[in-house]
């Protein structure tokens, strides 16, 4: 597998598609050439030979210049033999370039995450809604209920399959790290009523916290957090409220068998 300059492996596709179009334009130069050579010997001419093979192979005012030119040196023996193998070499390099420029338009329309474009449309419309980051256990949890409430909002996830699950649930997802200021900018945070973090990690949610805050100084954040001692490190990253979901499940729990 080939190496870009960058140092990263180039996909099979990508050296195949390299390899096609220098053939492609070995081929077109080629063409060119034999067709100049071609019809020097009757025009006598470089530039008449130049402008028959242009003509030949673009054939701009659609008059059918070949044509026109193969009749011309009908008489002329060798000529014209000659003619005919390159206007055969002609007309494979236009079905070549035709299906080339083909493939590479429909490569291009494969590779549009139609689905990524139409979140990204929905997250900019929206406006003082909640923006979750990262959709964990918790955060799941958190979508449903949001869901439930018809309370408008946003999740921010990274995972492909995660991402794959929210879409077809229909909701507004986008793809990205929520510790990237601008991640979080398409999210519309700055126009959000909260952002709730739901990672697992502490110090995730702690970047996530620290981007959140500089991007709106006025919205509500909640976070996840696990241990304890990161509370009073959300809280002065900027933080309004900080969860420990075992800790409240522990409590729930304990007051439930208290009433057995």
């Amino acid at each position: 597998m080939a190496k870009a300059k960058s140092g990263v492996p180039e996909s099979t596709e990508v050296t195949v598609a390299k390899e096609a179009l220098i053939l492609l334009v070995a081929l077109i130069a080629m063409v060119t050439v034999l067709s100049i050579w071609g019809t020097y010997d009757v025009s006598h001419s470089f530039y008449g030979s130049v402008y028959y093979t242009l003509s030949s192979l673009i054939d701009v005012n659609n008059e059918g210049a070949a044509l026109a030119i193969l009749s011309q040196l009908a008489p002329f023996g060798s000529a014209f033999y000659t003619l005919v193998g390159i206007e055969l070499l002609d007309g494979i390099v236009k079905v070549v370039l035709i299906g080339f420029i083909v493939a590479v338009l429909i490569d291009a329309l494969m590779r549009v995450d139609i689905s990524s474009r139409i979140n990204s449309l929905r997250s900019s419309r929206l406006d003082g809604h909640i923006v979750l980051c990262g959709y964990s256990g918790l955060g799941e949890d958190v979508v449903d209920q949001l869901s439930d409430e018809k309370k408008p909002f946003v999740v921010v996830e990274k995972d492909a399959t995660k991402l794959e699950e929210l879409n077809e649930r229909g909701y507004t997802a986008l793809e990205g790290d929520f510790t990237d200021i601008n991640v979080l900018r398409k999210a519309g945070v700055e126009k959000a009523s909260a952002v709730v973090f739901c990672a697992e990690t502490d110090i995730t949610n702690l970047m996530g916290i620290l981007a959140a805050r500089k991007i709106n100084k006025d919205v509500t954040i909640i976070s996840r957090a696990r241990e304890d001692f990161s509370v009073t490190k959300m809280q002065r990253a900027g933080a309004d409220l900080c969860i420990i979901p075992e800790l409240v499940a522990g409590l729930e729990l304990g007051n439930k068998l208290v009433g057995i």
